[in-house]
């Protein structure tokens, strides 16, 4: 076997041990999208508009109130937005004052629509505690270190947190590493006690133990923090119609959690209860943005799936699938005629524009016959195909989602168009449909055509053929290319009942 070289060879052995948040050096200039945590103070101290602290406001008058009121809360009166140009406490509003700055908020006037997404409220830490534990670590450490219900780091912030089970295993393996519990504590000892924790194998095992201490060891420098944001006000509405008022129960836990941090610091109890405070008002924080991405964000009807991932792109189609039985190649799909014409209707048009056809005849031609085929748009197809790279048909990706394992996407040339409309559903060879997990009991699929020769020479890779060896195992073929166990079954009863099977199937 040929050794490689001691260039590439030293190149691999930099990517092994490189931090694991520093981007890969294999592609120059390419870091990618990853999730970074964010240093609040630091996010804090560069605002350019000094933001306003929730523990300023004086939330036992009623001024102080009403003006927590106008910073928190999105107000509406119906269904109809206010185009009355104001500043997010809505102190000072009207057009003569666009652009001037509040004098309370200090943020600049402007229209509703033109209004910043950013946090205009902040909390501060109480002088009775060091600081917030930030809550993306708080979140991560807490998933990893709960164990049969016991949550470690919520026992360790909150001194009123009460286990699930009283003396079980999980506390008793806490208690050998603290002499007390509660955020200060939890703060000063972070260190000794986030290692005897990696440390004992009940909760994290090596491998796990090893990644959280790399993990701790990079981001030490912004575990705690002395300020965190309240969400911005956009996303607190308060809609009031017909005398009547309507809010989104979701808020309650961030809302709960600002008024108490807001009223931690003017209190007289003793430093148990405030820490109890804090803590508790972190993890409320944490169940509203644990809540808010479940259904507004990466829900199935979040913005992520509306906006981002559902939109569609120029030259996708989707359709239902169905089996091929006619005679056929393992990498070619029959398109229905409808998707067809609507899909390629730029091709279909740049076609017809060099027959001199115009501009209201070409649209008239291609919308009246989506339903229903037409002779020229018959041969203008047959013209596509015959003309496509080495006369294979028209290339497109073709995906099932969701992605699941190495020909999930493959690349498929599509040599034939349905002349029935009627017919809806994209045919697909049976012999690829494994390794998309897909299956002919109603399964949509998405494609996406290859534009020019460069892009499919590119998608070559991912024709159906390059998945038939299994990846986890080398040298040994995977089961993409398996028979389905139907088609088995109708053999096997074929061979089994002869003609008499035959027979019965044509009456």
């Amino acid at each position: 076997m040929a050794q490689l070289s001691t260039a590439v060879y030293e190149d691999f052995t930099d990517q092994i041990l490189e931090d694991i948040h520093a981007p890969r050096q294999r592609y120059p200039g390419r870091k990618g999208i990853y999730p970074t945590v964010v240093d609040f103070d630091d996010v804090f101290r560069r605002l350019e508009i000094r933001p306003i602290l929730a523990n300023e406001l004086d939330l036992s008058t009623e001024p102080g109130r009403e003006k927590f009121n106008r910073l928190v809360y999105s107000r509406y009166d119906g269904d109809v937005f206010s185009n009355i140009p104001a500043c997010p406490c809505r102190h000072t509003k009207g057009t003569p004052f666009i652009g001037e700055n509040c004098e309370e908020c200090g943020y600049p006037v402007v229209p509703l629509t033109e209004q910043t997404i950013e946090p205009i409220i902040w909390v501060s830490a109480p002088e009775q505690i060091p600081g917030f534990m930030n809550l993306q670590i708080y979140r991560l450490l807490k998933a990893r270190f709960t164990k049969s219900g016991f949550s470690v780091i919520d026992y360790l912030l909150d001194p009123k947190y009460t286990p699930p089970k009283s003396d079980s295993q999980e506390e008793l393996i806490v208690n050998r590493l603290i002499e007390r519990r509660g955020l200060t504590y939890f703060h000063d000892n972070f260190d000794d006690i986030m290692e005897g924790l990696c440390k004992s194998r009940h909760f994290l095992k090596a491998a796990k133990a090893t990644t959280t201490q790399r993990f701790l060891k990079i981001h030490r420098d912004i575990v705690w923090c002395k300020h965190l944001p309240f969400p911005s006000k956009i996303g607190f509405i308060v809609e009031n119609v017909n005398e009547q008022t309507f809010v989104d129960p979701k808020m309650a836990p961030a809302l709960s959690a600002l008024i108490s941090i807001a009223n931690a610091g003017n209190t007289t109890s003793g430093a148990k209860v405030v820490e109890s405070r804090i803590a508790r008002s972190m993890m409320k924080l944490i169940e509203y943005y644990s809540g808010y991405e479940g259904s507004k964000i990466f829900d199935k009807k979040g913005v992520y799936r509306k906006l981002v991932f559902g939109t569609s792109p120029h030259w996708v189609w989707r359709t239902v699938i169905t089996p091929q039985f006619k005679p056929h190649k393992y990498n070619s799909l029959s398109w229905p005629w409808g998707t067809a014409v609507l899909t390629m209707k730029t091709h279909l048009s740049s076609y017809l524009l060099a027959e001199d056809y115009t501009p209201n005849e070409i649209a008239s031609l291609i919308y009246d016959n989506v339903l229903r085929t037409h002779y020229k748009l018959e041969e203008l197809f047959d013209r596509m195909i015959a003309e496509s790279p080495g006369g294979r048909g028209i290339p497109t990706k073709f995906t099932r989602f969701p992605s699941l394992m190495h020909g999930s996407t493959q690349l498929y040339w599509i040599d034939e168009i349905k002349r029935d409309p009627t017919q809806l559903s994209t045919s697909l060879p049976l012999l690829t449909t494994v390794a998309f997990n897909a299956d002919f009991d109603g399964d949509y699929m998405t494609g996406q055509l290859t534009l020019d020769n460069w892009t499919t020479q590119k998608y070559l890779r991912m024709e159906s053929h390059t998945g038939l060896m299994d990846l986890k195992h080398p040298f040994r073929v995977s089961n993409h290319a398996a028979i389905p166990a139907t088609v088995l079954s109708t053999v096997n009863a074929r061979y089994e009942e002869g003609d008499a099977l035959s027979v019965a199937m044509e009456d």
